[in-house]
């Protein structure tokens, strides 16, 4: 599992979605993404679905993000990572 650390949707087709690469196909999975007070801003249990930097349609602003991923391997072992995603616009 390879969770990128930069996030920039300005529409270049670089970096404009975000979601962890797994080399399997998960049984379960849950990706959180929060701001620094921990209020969702993103929700997802399908490990295919990206998120491009928005809440509820809204762009988020440039900063730190945290990310909280829960999945199960194809044996059915668990595994959770935490870590931070920043939004950055180019100029």
């Amino acid at each position: 599992i390879i969770v990128p650390n930069i996030l920039t949707p300005d529409n270049n087709s670089i970096n404009d979605y975000y979601k962890p690469v797994i080399s399997f196909k998960p049984l379960d999975y849950k990706l959180i993404i929060t701001d620094l007070q921990r209020k969702t801003v993103f929700k997802t249990s399908d490990y295919l679905e990206e998120w491009n930097g928005t809440k509820n349609g809204n762009v988020l602003p440039q900063g730190v993000y945290l990310w909280f991923l829960k999945v199960s391997t194809p044996s059915g072992r668990s595994i959770e990572k935490t870590g931070t995603v920043t939004i950055m616009f180019n100029p």
